[in-house]
């Protein structure tokens, strides 16, 4: 009689200490799931095909000879564009970041010759007052925009 009443505060305990771990995982993963930030991303530079942009301003500003090496924010109605006007640099790994309320542009460039590049981006958010400010690093230093068009 005391081997089956040993066997059953056993099971018992057992039992208990098995709800016990399932409680102490299932509060863990509800705490992890609860914090966790989303992977989704607020803004986003995406590469524009020069040659099938429809807006005559943009094309006249990104054609013109004399514009400067150098990185531009062309600014229409209900969008925003960045364009890296490569003369004597080569820009290559751009990305956006946003911190705060600050959408950071970064980008890497490399002294090339008589080779004129230009990459334009049209910057995504789901959002329209996710930032206040754009920033520019190139080569990680903060850089100005040679120019803002409004058009």
């Amino acid at each position: 009689m005391l081997v089956n009443y040993l066997r059953k505060v056993w099971y018992d305990l057992i039992k208990r200490i098995i709800i016990l771990m399932i409680t102490l995982l299932a509060s863990a993963l509800f705490a992890i799931g609860c914090t966790k930030e989303p992977d989704i991303n607020l803004v986003s530079l995406d590469l524009i095909d020069i040659p099938m942009i429809n807006n005559n301003k943009i094309k006249e500003i990104i054609s013109d000879k004399n514009l400067e090496d150098g990185v531009y924010i062309i600014e229409t109605n209900s969008n925003k564009y960045i364009y890296f006007n490569g003369v004597n640099n080569l820009y290559s790994n751009i990305y956006c970041n946003l911190v705060d309320n600050t959408l950071e542009i970064h980008a890497e460039s490399n002294t090339k010759l008589n080779n004129k590049q230009g990459i334009l981006y049209i910057i995504s958010s789901l959002n329209e007052d996710i930032f206040d400010e754009i920033n520019l690093k190139v080569n990680n230093k903060s850089e100005n925009f040679k120019n803002v068009y409004r058009i």
